[in-house]
């Protein structure tokens, strides 16, 4: 939890480390939207308003630059050593990729709810309501568990 609590606060400390990972999604939503906003046309679609799809689509594919990005701290652990005193520690090696992947986890909570504000601004309907959102957020945290362990095992290799 010691690693957890250390990426958290590393991105409280530096908020620059948000910037990417609740920016770039922002801006896929509302190029993708005003790109692909007839699709809502063809019949059959299935919703009037473009946002009640790329919503949560573009919310899940920030979640995976948010896995990415947390490796990618631990690859800056890994230049600075401060890896190696971590693997010297007593404590169990599989906590260290643990609080890696939940700090993963919890970042992967900005871009959604970046996007998901911009989404609503664009008239997001929610049909599932407030438990949708609940959903949502636990498939961003899983997608950014998923792609945090696929790009730390890049970069252990």
């Amino acid at each position: 939890m010691a690693v957890c609590r250390r990426g958290v606060l590393r991105v409280l400390s530096r908020p620059t480390l948000l910037l990417p990972i609740v920016f770039m999604p922002v801006i896929m939503l509302v190029s993708f939207t005003g790109a692909f906003g007839s699709l809502t046309r063809i019949e059959g679609y299935g919703s009037e308003n473009i946002y009640d799809w790329m919503g949560p689509y573009v919310a899940l594919q920030g979640s995976v630059f948010a896995g990415v990005f947390g490796s990618a701290s631990t690859a800056e652990d890994f230049e600075t050593g401060f890896f190696d005193r971590l693997l010297l520690t007593p404590g169990s090696r599989s906590s260290i990729l643990l609080g890696t992947v939940l700090v993963s986890a919890i970042r992967s909570l900005f871009p959604t709810v970046g996007v998901l504000l911009v989404a609503l601004i664009g008239g997001l309907n929610l049909s599932g309501g407030f438990p949708a959102i609940l959903l949502l957020a636990a498939a961003s945290a899983l997608m950014a568990s998923i792609f945090c362990l696929f790009s730390l095992a890049i970069v252990l290799i």
